[in-house]
């Protein structure tokens, strides 16, 4: 069996993802959340590297294209959901923890119209838009990363903070709902 360096990096981000959140849930410190994130970026930086790999040197397998998008949902909601449990303490973060369960639940959702339309012999092709999603997801867990490092209580500095995890839940769940639509169509 021929082993291709995109299925290497997927393979890595399936066991970096658990991990990572080993690690923080362990190690409650600063330098950890900041160890975590630097983990995080290289992690997301191999999800851009393997599709890019398998796409220029033609090396799509079976194996990236299940695994690959399970990677990335799986990092996302490790991390939405330690996120999640270090805002429920503090009632001023209210909005932070809606807006991670509300992701959440459509990274869900979607995974499962995936599942639900696969024996089906359809799929839910990945849009330019979604791609963007997965971008915004990740600059927001970078930002929230900063806010339990620095703690930031500055009010204008919190805004912006809710209001990028804001826009970020609003392109999630715009295309969600794309995704949704879609399969509605094809299962019919």
């Amino acid at each position: 069996m021929h082993v291709h360096l995109p299925n290497i990096l997927t393979f890595l981000r399936l066991v970096l993802a658990p991990a990572l959140i080993i690690f923080l849930i362990i190690d409650k410190t600063d330098s950890a959340k900041f160890l975590g994130m630097f983990v995080f970026i290289v992690i997301i930086a191999t999800d851009f590297f393997d599709g890019y790999l398998a796409r220029k040197f033609n090396n799509v397998s079976n194996f990236g294209k299940v695994f690959d998008p399970i990677a990335d949902k799986m990092i996302i909601i490790l991390l939405l959901c330690f996120f999640l449990g270090n805002y429920l303490n503090s009632a001023d973060d209210l909005l932070i923890c809606i807006v991670l369960m509300l992701i959440i639940a459509r990274e869900i959702l979607v995974s499962g119209l995936r599942e639900f339309l696969g024996p089906k012999g359809k799929e839910l092709r990945v849009t330019v838009l979604a791609k963007w999603k997965t971008f915004n997801q990740s600059v927001m867990i970078v930002i929230l990363f900063l806010d339990q490092v620095y703690n930031y209580s500055d009010e204008l500095v919190k805004n912006a903070i809710y209001l990028f995890c804001v826009l970020t839940f609003l392109i999630t769940w715009y295309t969600g709902i794309g995704y949704i639509k879609n399969a509605l169509f094809s299962s019919k």
